[in-house]
């Protein structure tokens, strides 16, 4: 590649948006704000730079080798937003203190994550996000109202096809207390549920349950990645443990899915108690948006008690994120369009006395009533004409 060619092209996991994806996005991020401050969320936005200490111990740690770092000039570390949620929460318990609970807030802004060894030098860099945080409330409702956004979200967005798992990190933490695995052990084991990789699992299992001792809990943790489908699942779910921690997850799950069915979103919801992403952060409720179109969720989220609290300031907290590249990936394969607005009317004018003025009011009065005008100037009726064909317009006016 040559000097020239390599300046005109952005670094590797970042790319331009042109205008038409631009439009298409930003169509999207208005009809999102429209719902989110229609239930009462307030738009906030985090630094770009956040400082390194924030991601690096605690709920919400991410691996430091995934983060864009830089160095303040008092010598601290700093990061590129790796993540909104953090943010988000370090604002609401640092700078809303004295506001009424339950705080909801919503964010439109990028993260960036720096590619790992194992991932594709073309994986991207950078995502555009939106989402929601609902911060001082713990009852089932405040669940519901996350899940129930989530399908509100998919809807809005333009979304024919489309579904949102739930589940809870609670069971298996629950299943896991039963067996007495280690910590790694049940990381490992994890994973593996997580990936419904049925056949490691039941090696793992059966390595760990070498003299048949455990016969009956290595049963029920080989059937988590088969635990989806409806509200059947629940009731499946409460006969293979007497655990306290499990049977408080299911009560919880089974009381928010009520929620959603009342709210007429059933049809819109599985349930997946094989779903137990990042157990390490989540405390309770999980869920992820899908669809068939891509292979990539739409959305994640869940509850997350404990980031306020080593916040300090003990608060329930419940949110989700909505990645809006695999949103309009979605939509594009679904046929929505993506055209940039055409404009409404070309005016030009003559190079006389006052024309341009007269130009200028008439363009005014018709961008007042929500049309887009173009101004040409050529100087001539022939000008504006073709500009006019050109964009492919309702309408040209020549003042002379």
């Amino acid at each position: 590649m040559s000097y020239s060619a390599a300046r005109t092209l952005p670094p590797n996991g970042f790319q331009d948006t042109l205008p038409d994806a631009c439009s298409f996005v930003q169509s999207i991020r208005d009809r999102l704000r429209a719902l989110f401050e229609g239930w009462g969320y307030r738009a906030i936005e985090t630094p770009m730079l956040e400082t390194y200490d924030l991601f690096a111990t605690g709920p919400g740690t991410l691996p430091q080798q995934r983060m864009w770092k830089t160095v303040a000039s008092d010598g601290r570390i700093l990061v590129l937003r790796p993540d909104s949620t953090v943010p988000a929460v370090r604002l609401a318990c640092s700078r809303l203190g004295d506001s009424p609970l339950p705080i909801r807030l919503y964010y439109q802004q990028s993260v960036l994550r720096y590619p790992g060894a194992d991932h594709n030098v073309k994986e991207a860099a950078e995502s555009r996000q939106a989402g929601i945080e609902l911060l001082g409330e713990t009852r089932p409702e405040a669940d519901a109202e996350a899940v129930g956004l989530a399908v509100r979200s998919m809807r809005e967005s333009g979304l024919s096809d489309f579904r949102v798992d739930i589940g809870h990190v609670g069971f298996f933490k629950g299943l896991m207390e039963e067996a007495g695995l280690s910590a790694a052990a049940a990381e490992h084991l994890r994973a593996m549920v997580e990936e419904k990789n049925q056949l490691a699992i039941e090696l793992m299992l059966r390595e760990w349950d070498a003299d048949g001792a455990r016969g009956k809990i290595a049963e029920r943790i080989l059937r988590l990645p088969t635990l989806f489908g409806g509200a059947e699942v629940i009731a499946e779910a409460r006969g293979m443990s007497d655990n306290s921690a499990c049977i408080a997850a299911l009560d919880n799950l089974e009381a928010v899915f009520n929620l959603l069915r009342e709210d007429g979103l059933e049809r819109f919801i599985s349930i997946d108690l094989g779903m137990v992403h990042e157990i390490e952060y989540y405390t309770g409720i999980v869920f992820r948006g899908l669809t068939g179109s891509i292979g990539l969720p739409l959305l994640s989220g869940g509850r997350y008690d404990t980031l306020p609290a080593s916040m300090g300031r003990a608060l329930g907290a419940v949110g989700l994120g909505i990645s809006l590249e695999a949103v309009t990936a979605a939509l594009t394969r679904q046929g929505a369009r993506r055209d940039v607005p055409k404009a409404h009317a070309v005016i030009g004018y003559a190079a006389s006395t006052g024309a341009r003025t007269r130009a200028l009011a008439a363009a005014d009065s018709m961008r007042a009533s929500g049309r887009i005008v173009l101004l040409d100037y050529s100087g001539t009726a022939a000008g504006v004409r073709e500009r006019a064909r050109a964009e492919c317009s309702e309408k040209w006016l020549f003042i002379e």
